[in-house]
């Protein structure tokens, strides 16, 4: 597994950069407060999920939001189930071993935690897996000059 330090702590240690990652823009470096639905799943909200997220992705990478739509809307049903599975867990009465086996409720949440991870590191969510600084360019050429068509052009000459 690749595991790369984040751009603030390696120039806080003076650790030479070797790949630019993207850095988190001046306004956003601030402590992040603890999500409502920490202390109750019932207050996780789908639609301010996939607005904070896509925010975070467009101001850190500047991507285009069609590009990690999908991307975004799975990573919230995966915390939806995460959320429904602890609620159905502390409904349960908070059962680990239920008749002899691992309780359906936490296996649900583990492979939806599991989920979220994979998730979050392919969208460049935590801070290891913080995807390069690019810039996107246009192409400097047209799509008809860099693929080869035959000559079209007939000379009009006799």
């Amino acid at each position: 597994m690749n595991i790369q330090t984040p751009i603030e702590v390696r120039k806080a240690l003076g650790i030479r950069i070797r790949t630019r990652l993207a850095e988190i823009p001046a306004d956003m470096l601030k402590p992040i407060p603890q999500a409502e639905h920490a202390d109750d799943p019932k207050l996780f909200n789908r639609e301010q999920f996939i607005k904070e997220t896509s925010n975070f992705i467009e101001r850190v990478y500047g991507y285009e939001p069609s590009s990690y739509q999908l991307m975004v809307w799975l990573l919230a049903e995966e915390m939806q189930t995460f959320m429904d599975a602890t609620l159905g867990f502390i409904e349960s009465g908070s059962e680990i071993v239920v008749n002899g086996k691992q309780s359906p409720w936490l296996k649900v949440r583990d492979i939806a935690t599991m989920n979220i991870l994979r998730l979050n590191r392919e969208l460049g969510l935590t801070p290891a897996s913080r995807l390069p600084a690019t810039t996107i360019e246009k192409p400097a050429k047209d799509v008809y000059e860099v693929l080869p068509f035959p000559a079209t052009k007939q000379d009009s000459s006799p």
